[in-house]
């Protein structure tokens, strides 16, 4: 009998070392395999560092969301204005076209300098699915800040200063070139939508995946008989 519990006593604390890890000095004969208490790094990560990623994601939902409205307010209103020469001069030079560009140059900016760089690196600390997204959406984000830097702001420099030179009205010969920018700001424009939609599913993505029955540890429990 004697021997028959040492055997069932010796399976069930091989089964516990197995489950939980070895056994220690410290703990006792009937040793159920008890998680330990979380760390303060793990308690930093998942409360401090999460929240910090979710306040970065949902500013930068906000500021790549209105970019993304702006940009299909302006692509419908210049559809709708036609490409008549006084139509583009309204939509490269006049007063509204001016305050769209310091909104954007405000959204892009911040985003560009703070938001990013802050969702990038929270998200590399934490890990997990939210990684690559973030990573993905700021792949694409600052390959369309390049873009923009080396032809959309060039461009729309040049078109402003023709249509200054002429009086108000874009050249005949700088149609073709405004043409040109405004189906490649389109595109712009679904990239824009691409970044917004890859940092809205980062942030609705749970910081850690919901443990299932299945992978949860179980305890042994010691047999008495």
């Amino acid at each position: 009998m004697a021997a028959t519990l040492a055997t069932t006593g010796g399976c069930k604390e091989r089964s516990s070392e197995a489950a939980y890890g070895p056994r220690s000095w410290a703990q006792p004969p009937g040793w159920r395999g008890r998680s330990a208490p979380r760390s303060f790094s793990a308690f930093v990560k998942d409360r401090f560092l999460g929240v910090a990623l979710n306040t970065a994601l949902f500013a930068g939902v906000v500021t790549t969301g209105l970019v993304v409205a702006a940009g299909l307010l302006g692509a419908i209103e210049r559809i709708g204005a036609g490409l008549s020469e006084q139509a583009a001069a309204e939509a490269f030079a006049s007063p509204t076209a001016e305050n769209m560009g310091v909104f954007f140059n405000i959204a892009n900016g911040s985003t560009e300098w703070l938001i990013m760089p802050a969702a990038v690196l929270l998200a590399w600390r934490i890990g997990g699915r939210r990684r690559h997204l973030v990573a993905a959406a700021v792949v694409v984000f600052y390959l369309v800040r390049a873009w923009t830097y080396l032809y959309f702001g060039p461009h729309v420099m040049s078109i402003e200063a023709a249509i200054t030179q002429s009086g108000g009205t874009v050249p005949a010969d700088m149609m073709t070139d405004v043409q040109h920018w405004t189906s490649l700001n389109q595109i712009r424009t679904v990239l824009d939508a691409i970044v917004y939609s890859l940092l809205l599913l980062a942030a609705f993505t749970p910081l850690r995946p919901p443990t299932t029955p299945a992978q949860a540890p179980r305890r042994l429990e010691p047999s008495v008989r």
